[in-house]
């Protein structure tokens, strides 16, 4: 190999060496991704490279037409790293064994450019080839460090979502929990203790029961809701049958809306101190295994509405009763006599 060849050989092969590093390990979406209008992708630009090179060596230098299609160059896409690569070493390896047989002397010898029809030499195409790809080269390498910031990008938006995400659903949770005091304290003081103590069937809980039910979970979620933050590994189960509050006879339910309203303001404020972050907390309940905050902070206005529409249910069965050919509308929330 003559010496002004060697090292156009040696900076093409390192050319190509730094084409294949800015096409590894990127999935199709980044090969065929452009930083913008009029802009060209990873795909396109390996095609293009390939093309350049083989037209210009093999066309002009070698004077064997390729059928080039340069406009399909520009289509490129949905070809894999592999196939684009395997587009790149084949042409290399053409350049090889064109120009390996190539004198000092040849350089000057005279061709017929295949683009314009003018005098060229084969130095002027080598050169141009050499510009050519080094140029492309360049704009893959620019193109894939865009890629890769529009990564961390698209990423630190997605959490910057997921983040607002979970701070909406904090404060509808927040709020859901912040308006159950005064719906019991509007019962309270509207609603005959009769009918708050009745219960709609035997075995089934009255309003009152329902609100004192509320109160026992209200220490149970917040104890829970601590053990999250404690980062504890597990908390243990809840029976309302074993472990509630016993009822007394004649309670006094205004007490009781006090004690409700004094509890659920504690747990407004431990609520407002958590983070998005917090949500992902992991802890193990005694029955129902691995359980993150999000969920049981997502149980606590459920639980809420639940026992609400429980108690509403039982305050509805006198009125269901007596409003005689109606009765039929309310067949889901009547009870057997």
């Amino acid at each position: 190999m003559e010496s002004l060849v060697r090292p156009y050989f040696e900076r093409l092969d390192k050319l190509h060496e730094e084409a294949g590093i800015a096409l590894a390990d990127l999935p199709g979406a980044a090969l065929d991704w452009s930083p913008g209008a009029g802009m060209n992708s990873l795909s396109v630009l390996a095609a293009h490279i390939a093309g350049s090179e083989r037209f210009w060596i093999g066309d002009a230098v070698a004077e064997k037409p390729s059928g080039r299609d340069r406009e399909a160059e520009f289509r490129s896409s949905s070809l894999s790293g592999a196939a684009l690569s395997k587009r790149l070493r084949a042409s290399l390896d053409y350049a090889h064994d064109v120009l390996s047989t190539l004198k000092n002397q040849d350089l000057e010898a005279e061709r017929i450019s295949p683009r314009d029809g003018q005098p060229v030499t084969i130095g002027w195409c080598l050169a141009l080839v050499l510009a050519h790809t080094a140029s492309h080269v360049g704009h893959m390498q620019i193109t894939r460090q865009l890629w890769e910031i529009y990564q961390r990008d698209v990423q630190y938006i997605a959490r910057i979502i997921q983040d607002i995400t979970m701070l909406t659903n904090l404060q509808t949770i927040h709020a859901m929990l912040g308006i159950s005091p005064a719906y019991w304290h509007n019962l309270i003081q509207t609603i005959p203790i009769d009918l708050l103590n009745r219960p709609p069937a035997p075995g089934h809980w009255s309003a009152y029961q329902c609100l004192q039910h509320i109160i026992d979970v209200e220490h149970v979620f917040q104890s829970r809701l601590q053990a999250f933050l404690d980062r504890q590994e597990s908390f243990p189960a809840f029976n309302p049958d074993a472990e509630g509050s016993q009822l007394i006879a004649e309670p006094s339910l205004t007490d009781l809306a006090d004690e409700f309203s004094r509890l659920r303001a504690e747990s407004l404020l431990m609520i407002e101190k958590i983070e998005p972050a917090d949500l992902s907390l992991e802890s193990r309940h005694q029955e129902l295994g691995l359980v993150t905050l999000e969920m049981m902070l997502n149980e606590w206005p459920a639980h809420d509405l639940n026992h609400t529409i429980q108690a509403g249910r039982a305050l509805m069965q006198p009125f269901i009763q007596a409003c005689g050919p109606w009765a039929m509308y309310f067949s889901d929330h009547a009870f057997p006599d």
